[in-house]
């Protein structure tokens, strides 16, 4: 079972750590979250969330995209800041990409 899973869902995941991030000013980085039987770093939180949208084709604002092969041949990364991007056409940066600065 996932960490999102067993923290009862995506939605719910994404409430403790929009939680985590108020209750701490905005940075909650080294913060141990106690939950249902699970401790976790936000950061563990954060990165099972990303892996969550990836996966599952969910973009939030923030988010780092390319632009597939089929609809642009640039390979720029882009930042998410609006939710009306055309989902068939982006996917999420890979972090080797986000790494190199460009789609690979």
């Amino acid at each position: 079972m996932s960490l999102i899973e067993q923290l009862g869902g995506y939605k719910k995941a994404k409430s403790i750590r929009d939680i985590n991030i108020i209750e701490f000013d905005g940075d909650a980085s080294g913060v141990i979250i106690h939950y249902m039987g699970n401790s976790i770093t936000q950061e563990d939180l954060e990165r099972a969330l990303l892996e969550y949208r990836r996966k599952h084709n969910i973009f939030e604002i923030g988010d780092l995209y390319v632009f597939t092969e089929k609809y642009s041949k640039h390979s720029v990364i882009h930042k998410v800041d609006s939710l009306n991007s055309g989902k068939g056409c982006i996917r999420h940066a890979t972090d080797e990409e986000i790494k190199a600065g460009r789609r690979l």
